[in-house]
């Protein structure tokens, strides 16, 4: 027996391919872990940094809505317009102490400021502060003079040595109609505490991150935790802005201890790979000694004792598989002419069971009423009651002849309007055949009407209906409806007659689970009903319908 390719040849070209694609695949599972890993980093900063955010962002929130209280109403506005010395001096004690107590409620403020625009006093809580009391002065002329507008900023002393992060807040005259309607009267400044940025910025800490750094809308530097950088630095810097204050976070990733984390793993992917690689050649060696030389010995003698006929056997001294194989093959040697004679009696037998299957099947086919005989005998009916008039009789002709001739030649795939016009034929039957004892509720949407199904479901449903739960009832009713559901069209056929009992419902479920069993009902026992209508829907939709 010649071959192209021996197995030896085959093992070696199997083998090389399959280790070369277990090493590509481990350095792509490898390299897929490291990005996995680095993007898992990347995830972590950026939640770190939100938290960062939404903790800062909330801060401010709770600043501005003080600084909105504080801004607004009658007492504010009498301060800052007093009808009088003395009652700017109420007005004082009164706002004086409402500042005091909202410093000392909130840990987040500083101080808090005052101006107003007659230039008249300048308040503030911490007046033992020289650095606060330096930026205060240096920049009264500017929150006294000019219009402001709501928002976080830094001012500074004179020198710039001295910074501090400010919310700004005009107080605007709006509680009555006065010449001073919605005019600047004075302007209020809540003072952040640094310890509240830092903390936020440090509370975070981690050695993924090089660097956090508070950004104002101006893109300068106003608080941080990590090395100093330059403006080169900081535009590469990844932004998060801070939501409704023109504020933003920026960060940047410690490259250092991420290369440290993705040197160690690709060490350990190139030490992994030597050792599998390594592994590969030593079972390739066991494979090729042990495996791959006795079955090439084997397939040799095989070849020699099928170019020899019966009278050679094979000769393989060895006691582990490769011998058992050599073993049985001289045995099935031994009975190949027993076998032969077998599979030929075998064959034999199943030839005469099909052709008695055959002739069973020409026996059915025989056994029943020609279809087209059946559809002019019901012509001819129609014709011989209308000669006497017979209205009940044409009736019931012309719809038993419409719904023949739609079973024997419609498509076996229709739409749900071609079948419920069917339901309907029979029904003007049922109709003529119990004087209209019964009604009918049809209600299917526009929609449904032009889905396919298989012909002639519906019709032995509703016959079931109107025979087993509705014929012995002086009235009753037959409801048939649709619904759609997870890409299903479920059609429900109801009726009030006297129900099934529970044992034989039971025992319809098992039939309709049996495939055979219906099969057997339907084909070799003549009967239509359940059993053939879910066989007919299981061979038009697949074995997984309903």
């Amino acid at each position: 027996m010649e071959i192209n390719h021996t197995i030896r040849k085959k093992f070696i070209m199997v083998s090389i391919v399959i280790g070369t694609l277990l090493i590509g695949i481990q350095t792509f599972f490898f390299q897929e872990i490291l990005k996995s890993i680095h993007d898992s980093d990347i995830q972590y900063s950026e939640g770190i940094i939100a938290q960062m955010n939404l903790a800062i962002n909330k801060s401010f929130q709770n600043i501005r809505s003080i600084a909105y209280q504080l801004s607004l109403g009658s007492n504010i506005e009498n301060y800052l317009l007093p009808e009088n010395d003395f009652a700017l001096y109420q007005d004082h004690q009164y706002f004086k102490q409402s500042i005091n107590t909202m410093i000392l409620c909130d840990e987040h403020i500083l101080d808090i400021a005052l101006y107003r625009a007659d230039s008249r006093i300048m308040y503030h809580y911490l007046k033992d502060d020289t650095e606060l009391n330096q930026v205060l002065a240096y920049n009264r002329s500017y929150f006294e003079g000019e219009e402001q507008t709501p928002s976080f900023r830094v001012i500074y002393n004179e020198e710039k040595t001295v910074s501090y992060i400010v919310y700004v807040q005009p107080v605007k005259f709006l509680s009555r109609a006065t010449t001073y309607w919605k005019e600047q009267i004075g302007c209020l400044l809540i003072f952040v505490d640094d310890n509240l940025i830092n903390d936020i910025l440090a509370e975070h800490d981690t050695d993924i991150l090089s660097g956090v750094y508070l950004l104002d809308s101006q893109d300068v530097i106003v608080d941080g935790i990590g090395k100093w950088i330059d403006d080169m630095e900081k535009k590469q810097l990844e932004i998060q802005p801070i939501a409704e204050t023109g504020w933003k976070i920026g960060y940047s990733l410690n490259d250092h201890t991420l290369f440290q984390r993705y040197n160690t793993l690709r060490y350990m992917v190139a030490t992994s790979i030597m050792i599998a690689a390594l592994l590969f050649f030593v079972l390739f060696f066991v494979y090729n000694h042990y495996i791959v030389r006795p079955v090439s010995n084997l397939h040799r003698q095989i070849a020699f004792v099928m170019s020899g006929g019966l009278n050679k056997r094979i000769r393989v001294e060895r006691k582990d598989e490769i011998g058992s194989i050599a073993k049985v093959i001289n045995t099935m040697l031994d009975h190949q002419k027993e076998i032969s004679y077998r599979m030929l009696h075998t064959q034999q037998e199943l030839y005469e069971a099909k052709l008695k299957e055959r002739e069973n099947e020409l026996r059915i086919l025989e056994n029943q009423v020609n279809p087209h005989f059946i559809l002019n005998t019901l012509q001819c009916i129609c014709g011989i009651a209308t000669i006497y008039d017979a209205q009940e009789i044409i009736d019931t002709a012309t719809a038993m002849g419409r719904i023949f001739e739609y079973s024997l030649r419609a498509q076996e795939s229709v739409t749900l309007r071609q079948e419920l016009n069917i339901v309907l034929e029979y029904l003007e039957i049922v109709d003529i055949r119990f004087a209209r004892r019964f009604l009918w509720d049809v209600d299917i949407q526009e929609k449904l009407l032009d889905i396919k199904m298989p012909k002639m479901i519906l019709q032995p449903l509703v016959e079931n209906a109107i025979y087993h739960g509705l014929e012995k009832k002086e009235h009753g009713i037959v409801q048939i409806f649709c619904e759609e559901g997870a890409g299903d069209l479920w059609i429900h056929i109801l009726d009030n007659g006297a129900g099934i009992e529970e044992t034989k419902l039971i025992e319809l479920k098992k039939l309709l689970e049996d495939e055979r069993e219906m099969q057997y009902i339907s084909m070799k026992v003549k009967r239509i009903g359940i059993a053939n209508t879910c066989l007919r829907i299981k061979n038009f939709f697949g074995v997984s319908a309903k």
